[in-house]
């Protein structure tokens, strides 16, 4: 592993964790998108060694990114629409 390495393994990891902690629902799309982003990048930096536990590791993250969209999203549906009182 080269230095550079440890530091796209720690991007990722740490954007992630930013993203399934997020309260703030303005800010979650954006924090998803940049984990899932940086899930993927790493992903295609490690293609010459895809049988990793790393390579599981971003798998189960790129699905628990999956999860927390499809609540964000089931959330969104049951606000009411704004303007409808």
């Amino acid at each position: 592993m080269h230095a550079g390495d440890a530091l796209l393994i720690v991007d990722w990891k740490t954007l992630y964790e930013l993203a399934i902690v997020e309260p703030d629902t303005l800010k979650l799309p954006g924090r998803i998108a940049d984990a899932r982003r940086a899930i993927i990048e790493r992903i295609e930096a490690t293609l010459a060694e895809p049988h990793t536990p790393e390579h599981q590791e971003l798998n189960d993250a790129l699905k628990g990114l999956r999860v927390i969209h499809q609540e964000y999203e089931r959330r969104l549906q049951r606000l009411p629409m704004a303007g409808n009182s």
